[in-house]
C-alpha cells in the first residue's frame, strides 16, 4: 500500500471511530424529539391577550404618523411573544377625555405634556430604565426622574410670516442672526396691520396662544385659521402645520410664507405612562415595549418622520427637511 493510501485509510478510520463515539450520545438526546412539533410549539407566556396602548395626539410629526410608528414598535413585541398583542389606538385629547368619562382605560398611554397627572399613573420600576439618558435639548425631561412617565419624543414651534401682508405694511422680516422670538417681542404691537385692508381686519399674530404667552409677547393671539385665511401677519405653529403651509406657499391663489425656528420655548413633548390600575401580568411586556420605543435604533428612526429623539444618541440627528433641521438646531442652542 502506498504512503498516500495509508494516510487516507488512517483518516477514514479516525472519522469512523469519532462517529461511533459521538453518535450514540446524539441519538440518546434526540429520542422523543419532534422537530416539526418544536417549530409550531411556543414558550408558554405568563400573560396572553391584548395590551391596549392609547396614543393621544398632542402634535403631529412633519410627515407621516407617530401612531403608525408606534404600531411598528408594537409589532416587534408581538413577534417576540406568542399570544401577546398590542392594540394601538390613536385619538385626540377630546376623545381621550370622553373615554375616561365613560370609565374606559388603557394599559399604557402615549400622551402630551400635562395631560395625565402622576397620581393616575403606575410607578415605573426605575431599575429597568437606568439606561435612559435624555438628550440635552429635550429640556422638559433632562434631570427628571422617570418614576411615572418617560419622554420619548418632542418637537417645537415655527414662526411663519405672510409675505404678501408683510409687503403691505411698514415691517421687515427677521434680520440675519436675529432670533424669531426676539423679532416677535420687538414687533408685537408695533407693526401697524390695522390699515392694510379697508374691508377686513388683519391681526398681527395667530396660532399657539400658550406659546405666545410663554414668550412674553403681550399681544392678542387669534386662532390659526385667521393666518390660513390670509387675515394675520404671522403665526406660531407646530412643525406639521408649518410643513403643510410651506408645501402650498405661493401656489395659485395662495400667499407665500417665510418660516423661522423658535428655539426659546416648546411644550411639545410626548410621554409614555402606565395606567395605575394595570394588570400586573402585563407589566413585563409593557416595560419591554417602552424599551423598544426608547432604544437607540428606534429613536434614530423618529427623524424619518421629522420628530426629535428624546433619548441621547451617539450621533447627532440629521433631517432631510431643512425646516425641521433648523428647528432642531435652534432648540439645541
Amino acid at each position: 500500500m502506498s504512503a498516500k493510501r495509508r494516510i487516507v485509510s488512517i483518516i477514514v478510520t479516525l472519522l469512523i471511530a469519532a462517529y461511533l463515539v459521538l453518535m450514540p450520545d446524539y441519538f440518546a438526546r434526540s429520542i422523543g424529539k419532534d422537530p416539526y412539533k418544536e417549530w409550531f410549539e411556543h414558550k408558554e407566556e405568563p400573560f396572553s391577550g391584548v395590551i391596549e396602548l392609547w396614543h393621544i395626539v398632542g402634535f403631529k410629526p412633519y410627515i407621516g404618523s407617530l401612531g403608525e410608528w408606534l404600531k411598528g414598535r408594537a409589532k416587534r413585541l408581538e413577534k417576540r411573544h406568542f399570544g401577546v398583542y398590542v392594540e394601538v389606538s390613536a385619538m385626540t385629547v377630546e376623545e381621550y377625555r370622553e373615554r375616561i368619562q365613560r370609565n374606559e382605560r388603557a394599559d399604557i398611554y402615549s400622551f402630551p405634556e400635562g395631560l395625565i397627572t402622576d397620581e393616575n399613573l403606575y410607578r415605573l420600576p426605575t431599575d429597568e430604565l437606568t439606561g435612559i439618558e435624555y438628550a440635552e435639548n429635550c429640556r422638559a425631561a433632562v434631570g427628571r426622574a422617570p418614576d411615572r412617565s418617560v419622554c420619548y419624543t418632542f418637537s417645537g414651534y415655527m414662526l411663519m410670516l405672510n409675505n404678501d401682508l408683510l409687503n403691505m405694511c411698514p415691517g421687515e422680516p427677521p434680520g440675519e442672526g436675529e432670533k424669531a422670538a426676539d423679532w416677535l417681542r420687538n414687533n408685537a404691537g408695533k407693526i401697524d396691520v390695522a390699515g392694510i385692508r379697508s374691508n377686513s381686519r388683519i391681526y398681527f399674530l395667530a396660532g399657539s396662544e400658550k406659546a405666545a404667552a410663554e414668550l412674553g409677547l403681550g399681544c392678542e393671539c387669534v386662532g390659526y385659521e385667521f393666518f390660513k385665511a390670509n387675515e394675520a401677519l404671522c403665526a406660531i405653529a407646530d412643525i406639521r402645520t408649518t410643513g403643510d403651509m410651506e408645501r402650498i406657499s405661493g401656489s395659485e391663489g395662495r400667499f407665500s410664507v417665510q418660516t423661522y425656528p423658535i428655539g426659546e420655548y416648546t411644550d411639545l413633548y410626548q410621554y409614555l405612562g402606565i395606567d395605575k390600575e394595570v394588570n400586573e401580568l402585563k407589566l413585563e411586556y409593557i416595560m419591554e415595549l417602552i424599551k423598544l420605543i426608547t432604544e437607540p435604533d428606534a429613536q434614530a428612526a423618529l427623524t424619518r418622520i421629522g420628530l426629535f429623539p428624546a433619548i441621547k444618541l451617539e450621533e447627532r440627528p440629521t433631517f432631510e427637511s431643512k425646516t425641521v433641521q433648523s428647528l432642531y438646531d435652534a432648540l439645541s442652542e
